[in-house]
């Protein structure tokens, strides 16, 4: 079952639905370009739930297929009708937003960017953390790492200084982000907590990525009035940077973990 919502599912039917038609092919056409895409029989009775149009079949396709197969057909409809639709049609703006609307919402099905939201985690009962950790998911939920890239930003600062306190690491509230990073590395190798050289040393490059992500958060995102980076960009620094997020993730609890079984080793 694929997890499209029922915005995103209005916006893809404005875009390829029209009184029961699926852009412009016949019932013979439509089978043969499922089947030659993603090799479904579209008219089987698996997809006839809803009704039998082409419509209330793709409807059906959308709700049983899970998000990798959904994504593979809307990819394959968008390339048909930005070369066989547009063609004749032309361009409008509503139609190129809907475009590009539909497109992101293949992508973000397709997993390249939604796989990072298990990354943003919710650690800390401060209300403000909550709130840009709610709305950095919600970016990720909606494939926009352009836009998501300040609030990355302003939620690894959060985290950091969350972590610092966790560890009795004293810092000010002006000491820059990739500062708060090194402090928390060190802390990290001081209690043996990295178990090789190379994850130090990924861990310790990370410092001068997160200082150019200062950079980026300054002069390339919603944080000012800026011209914002590029998709694939935002995204390979969303990866790098969650990534690291993940593993840190991974690291405190172990910590977590050892702790727990040291109150439970306890006598009473």
């Amino acid at each position: 079952m694929s997890d499209i919502n029922n915005i995103e599912r209005i916006k893809l039917e404005k875009l390829l639905v029209n009184n029961g038609y699926v852009l412009d092919f016949s019932n013979r056409t439509f089978a043969d370009f499922v089947y030659e895409n993603i090799g479904i029989d579209i008219y089987s009775e698996k997809y006839s739930d809803s009704g039998e149009s082409k419509a209330h079949r793709l409807r059906t396709f959308w709700k049983k297929e899970g998000n990798p197969l959904v994504a593979k057909l809307l990819f394959a409809l968008l390339e048909y009708y930005r070369e066989i639709i547009i063609p004749s049609t032309g361009w409008t703006e509503e139609v190129e937003d809907l475009y590009k609307t539909a497109f992101g919402i293949a992508r973000r099905l397709e997993g390249t960017f939604n796989e990072h939201i298990e990354a943003i985690k919710i650690t800390s009962e401060d209300k403000n953390f909550e709130t840009v950790g709610k709305s950095l998911r919600q970016l990720i939920h909606e494939n926009k790492p352009e836009e998501a890239i300040d609030r990355l930003h302003t939620y690894f600062t959060m985290f950091i200084r969350e972590l610092c306190i966790k560890h009795n690491i004293t810092f000010d509230s002006n000491k820059a982000v990739h500062s708060l990073l090194g402090e928390y590395i060190k802390c990290l190798n001081s209690k043996g907590l990295l178990e090789s050289v190379m994850s130090e040393r990924i861990l310790k490059n990370s410092i001068s990525i997160i200082e150019a992500f200062n950079d980026v958060r300054n002069n390339k995102s919603l944080a000012h009035a800026n011209k914002l980076l590029g998709y694939d960009e935002s995204l390979l620094i969303f990866r790098t940077v969650s990534s690291v997020i993940a593993f840190i993730n991974s690291v405190e609890m172990k910590i977590d973990s050892k702790k727990q079984q040291t109150v439970d080793d306890l006598p009473f």
